[in-house]
């Protein structure tokens, strides 16, 4: 063909409109309208228009992840329902030829429970008892069907009798409180005003980094509120919502946690027989070292505000508004701080529910354009995140609905407003600033981070939609069928996953703001002299966590080969893709070790949800066990694998001295290992 004959090449387009969306067909992106709509003689409208555009950076990240998941929805191969066995392959499990029986799993979740009660698992775990038992003393740790049980007994807790009869931060009860402590003598309430900015200062620089879903300068604006009206007028003032006083509390609360030191897990390395107390006080010892609130308090600060969070949370639920859904949001934090999983699991569903609230009136109000602002945004997708971590082990699905509008509610971007608080604050004292430093690259590295995070967590909630389905267990296909379907659907899911990870902007997995700063600050000097290293450094726990969802990515996306292959080991050899379903075990098992050496770093903290971390690093660490006892595993297997088993447990040892629940998972963990060695000596 003459080359002039050729079509010229088409052209690709950012954005398309709602017409040419609608129809599911390209746009020429044509302005003012594009050609569809003037053939149609239709309105043409570019939805992205309406919202506030991030920079260039950030939107090639997330068009590329947007296609990912529009390639991921619309494959057919993901319609697990629909996907059919590839007759083509040959197999020797016809009916009428052999009678081997396949063993499928009983269930198709991804959660710790479902490992739990492989019956290799439970083999283990019956070889792993004593030998000898002490009918004088009972079992330490029950016997539970599924590990999730544990979390659901009432476990004595310690519980303090706090007299707290207002949730006013200013009032004499407070200042009677303050007047008690040592080396601070006669005070009055500008005296209580500065500790409480150094808690919110403490907030900011420990939690924020993880849960960038308030502004520091609100908080201060409140505050400031706050000592206005109950010094000088002993009341709410009219413009004053139970909801943003109550996040001031719960920012004050965190604050006063953070600058306990009990936030840090023990650092490494853990004796072999250091028991949980032992470990309880080592976290006293990780204070922090540029520990802000200089008064050493004779009784927790920490648990009296708390305490006054919870006369407000009654009537904060009452509320569905952003300020209610941040109070509920921290609330989480707080809790699961502390090692309460169930109540910290609640209060993150009660502020999933209020964001599908705020999500679905904006809908209803503004049906062609719905306006977010970008707190709402951040939190949406940071209450996204945390909920899903939950779910994944407590439940299948969210529970609170709000993935019904993660295809509504766009990813964050930075907030263009002046970052200085318009607001007078009617004290002239010296400490009391007006005015902060510009957060506009913070809010550009947040937009990063939040965006990327949920995007992840987007992406293995529809893998696991795919790979985990209910409907699994009623399919009727012979071995090779079955193994062939979801060997393709898992090349299918890992080469998205691997596209989806190498597309990640490099600075997010980095520490050094030197690293990042061009990227959220363009056109600034990157001298060591610009660049605030305390505001704009990046955590280690946040480069962990987001290492650590790649490696849960893979895991997730060939356990299900791996099962089967442990379910039908008499079969593999038989199969004609032997090699390639192998291969997948073994993804599976570099999956699970990464994770393990991902999160065996320093500085670990109980804030990011160790819950979620410890379940996955629980179940993870039992497949390896399990893998060291199947010969056709053996091979897959790293040289280091039982240095990383270790890691494990030294990392769940870890995680039990903030929930204390682990420590029953611990003993399961130990049941497990001593039943392997127990085989594998047999074996040899």
């Amino acid at each position: 063909m003459d080359q002039t004959t050729r079509d010229p090449p088409r052209r690709r387009v950012a954005q398309a409109c709602s017409t040419c969306r609608g129809r599911k067909i390209r746009c020429d992106a044509g302005v003012p309208k594009c050609s569809l709509c003037i053939d149609l003689n239709v309105e043409c409208v570019y939805l992205d228009s309406q919202y506030s555009k991030i920079d260039a950076g950030t939107r090639v990240v997330l068009e590329r992840i947007q296609r990912l998941e529009d390639r991921l929805l619309s494959s057919s191969q993901f319609s697990v329902s629909n996907t059919a066995a590839d007759l083509d392959q040959p197999s020797i499990f016809e009916p009428g030829h052999n009678d081997i029986m396949l063993t499928l799993p009983v269930s198709h979740e991804a959660n710790a429970d479902h490992v739990y009660r492989w019956p290799i698992v439970q083999e283990l775990l019956d070889r792993g008892l004593p030998e000898t038992i002490n009918p004088e003393r009972p079992p330490t740790f029950p016997k539970l069907c599924d590990v999730t049980d544990i979390f659901l007994l009432d476990l004595p807790q310690h519980s303090l009798n706090i007299g707290i009869g207002s949730w006013h931060i200013f009032d004499d009860e407070s200042l009677q409180y303050f007047r008690r402590q040592p080396r601070i003598g006669s005070i009055d309430f500008w005296d209580i005003l500065p500790q409480y900015e150094n808690l919110i200062s403490a907030f900011f620089a420990n939690i924020h980094a993880f849960y960038p879903i308030i502004r520091q300068e609100q908080i201060y604006k409140t505050l400031h509120a706050a000592f206005n009206s109950e010094v000088d007028q002993h009341g709410l003032q009219d413009d004053e919502k139970p909801s943003q006083y109550c996040v001031l509390l719960m920012v004050l609360c965190l604050g006063a946690l953070a600058v306990s030191g009990n936030v840090q897990l023990p650092k490494m390395p853990l004796q072999p027989q250091e028991s949980s107390p032992n470990l309880w006080a080592r976290r006293q010892d990780n204070l922090p070292k540029d520990n802000l609130v200089v008064v050493e308090f004779v009784d927790s600060l920490e648990d009296r505000l708390w305490k006054k969070v919870q006369l407000l949370l009654g009537s904060v639920s009452l509320e569905d508004s952003l300020g209610a859904a941040q109070c509920f949001t921290l609330a989480s934090v707080y809790l699961g701080a502390k090692g309460r999983a169930v109540d910290s699991d609640h209060n993150i569903h009660v502020a999933a529910r209020k964001c599908k609230v705020i999500a679905r009136r904006e809908t209803l109000m503004h049906k062609e354009y719905p306006e977010f602002s970008d707190p709402f945004r951040r939190l949406f997708w940071v209450v996204y995140v945390n909920e899903s971590d939950f779910a994944s082990e407590f439940s299948l699905t969210p529970p609170s609905g709000m993935t019904l509008f993660e295809d509504v509610v766009p990813y964050p971007s930075p907030d263009e407003t002046d970052s200085e608080m318009g607001y007078d604050t009617g004290l002239d004292k010296s400490h009391m600033s007006n005015s902060f430093p510009d957060s506009r690259p913070y809010d550009n590295f947040t937009a990063f981070q939040v965006s990327t995070s949920s995007a992840i967590r987007r992406f293995i909630n529809r893998a696991t939609a795919v790979l985990y389905n209910p409907h699994e267990v009623r399919r009727k296909e012979n071995h090779t069928a079955y193994i062939t379907r979801l060997h393709r659907i898992a090349c299918e899911l890992r080469s998205h996953h691997e596209a989806l990870h190498k597309g990640l902007p490099p600075f997010l997995l980095s520490t050094d703001p030197t690293d990042f700063w061009p990227q959220i600050n363009p056109g600034k000097s990157t001298s060591a002299d610009t660049i605030d290293r305390t505001r704009f450094s990046n955590h280690l726990w946040n480069v962990a966590r987001l290492r650590g969802r790649y490696f849960a990515g893979l895991y997730i996306i060939n356990r299900p080969l791996l099962e089967n292959v442990l379910l039908n080991p008499h079969l593999i050899d038989l199969h004609p893709s032997k090699t390639e379903v192998l291969d997948s075990c073994r993804e599976c098992l570099f999956g699970c070790s990464g994770f393990v050496k991902t999160f065996f770093t320093e500085p670990a903290n109980c804030l990011t949800n160790l819950f979620a971390t410890g379940m996955a690093t629980f179940t993870m660490v039992i497949i390896l066990m399990v893998a060291t006892t199947i010969p056709a595993f053996r091979l897959l297997l790293p040289a280091d694998i039982e240095s990383v088993i270790s890691m494990g447990r030294q990392n769940m040892r870890r995680f039990s001295t903030c929930v204390k629940e682990f420590e029953w998972h611990n003993a399961e963990l130990e049941k497990v290992d001593r039943g392997r060695h127990k085989i594998n000596r047999t074996d040899s």
